[in-house]
């Protein structure tokens, strides 16, 4: 027994040592065991690539070998920036989303302005001009007009041999000749909204009153001033200085004061060629006259085009834009419109003129 006693001992002090828990199956270990929570993986963002600022305003080349500037983009043209040589370029090209053109430069109405101060406005007139045509269509013609050809980009072309507006490839093409381009613009996209089979004095007189008296972004009243080459020795530049007329100021409110000075120079000395067929000559001879309606030729020939558009003008003003659209996109007769006949109206409109373009 007493042999016994140390092994005895040396036992106990084993089990007080490491346990006396039974044996666990590694099945049993892993279910006692506390479970722990999957550490998430950290989340990287990509690093976007750098990327170059973008060049403000439209894209601008130029060519010097064949002079030619390139312009493309849509709006911000007051951002343009010409690169070094391009005041000396002859020809330019503009792509824009709502119009195309090609133009020689020195047929632009300058002025006095460098290129480079010129063309910034001249785009932006040119953009902004057909978008106030088709909301001013849209907000006083209703139905009257084409809105699909409306809505169409415009290209204007320039020719020697051709003239006139027709829809080609999705587009508006408005084609003047080379030194008229921008000038005819507005007048040729109104003549495309009417009827080619019947144009006569109210299609021209609406084209030229809306295109020119009404558009605050026209190129006529740039065309009018007192210094033109073109116009510098108006014969009628006496019958607005005594209207008080400011002729080289190029508004739109000048341009019609030149249309009732024209008239009251035609009630002087009549349809005679005096001056161009715009002014002094019956709208019969114009370029896309086309009149059936034998009564209705007999008005054409008391009009010239310009005496159409103050003619139309101040029934504008007597009657409103509703009116005298539902009259010249040829839904009411002149009676229909206007609940009087042409030779009263015609009456008081040249007495109108006469009172207030007196001649000294």
């Amino acid at each position: 027994m007493k042999r016994l006693l140390p092994l005895f001992a040396i036992l106990l002090a084993a089990c007080l040592l490491f346990g006396c828990h039974p044996k666990q199956t590694p099945a049993a270990a892993a279910s006692a065991a506390p479970t722990a929570k999957p550490t998430a993986e950290p989340t990287v963002e990509p690093t976007a690539a750098p990327t170059e600022a973008p060049v403000p305003g439209p894209i601008v080349e130029y060519d010097a070998k064949y002079r030619k500037l390139t312009v493309t983009g849509t709006g911000d043209y007051d951002l343009l920036q010409l690169p070094e040589g391009a005041d000396e370029a002859v020809t330019l090209s503009v792509n824009d989303d709502d119009f195309t053109l090609s133009q020689w430069i020195p047929h632009l109405p300058l002025g006095d302005e460098p290129f480079s101060v010129f063309l910034p406005g001249f785009l932006s007139r040119t953009e902004q001009s057909f978008r106030f045509l088709r909301a001013y269509l849209s907000e006083n013609c209703g139905g009257l007009y084409p809105a699909e050809r409306a809505a169409l980009p415009v290209s204007l072309k320039t020719s020697n041999y051709d003239f006139g507006y027709r829809v080609r490839d999705g587009r508006l093409e408005l084609t003047d000749t080379d030194s008229c381009d921008y000038y005819h613009r507005e007048w040729l996209y109104l003549l495309a909204m009417m009827d080619s089979r019947n144009v006569g004095w109210e299609q021209y007189g609406y084209a030229w009153y809306v295109g020119t008296c009404l558009d605050p972004y026209s190129e006529s009243p740039r065309m009018f001033l007192a210094s033109s080459p073109v116009f510098g020795e108006w014969p009628y530049k006496d019958i607005l200085q005594c209207a008080n007329v400011n002729t080289e100021t190029p508004t739109v409110a000048n341009v019609r004061a030149l249309y009732d000075a024209v008239s009251r120079f035609c009630f002087e000395l009549d349809l005679t060629g005096w001056g161009s067929a715009c002014e002094s000559r019956p709208v019969t001879v114009e370029t896309f006259y086309a009149r059936a309606d034998a009564e209705a030729k007999l008005q054409d020939e008391t009009l010239s085009a310009f005496m159409a558009a103050s003619l139309i003008g101040w029934l504008d003003k007597q009657y409103g834009p509703q009116t005298i659209a539902a009259f010249c996109f040829g839904q009411k007769t002149f009676e229909e419109a206007f609940d009087t006949d042409f030779d009263a109206a015609f009456a008081a409109w040249k007495a109108w003129i006469i009172e207030t373009y007196p001649i000294d």
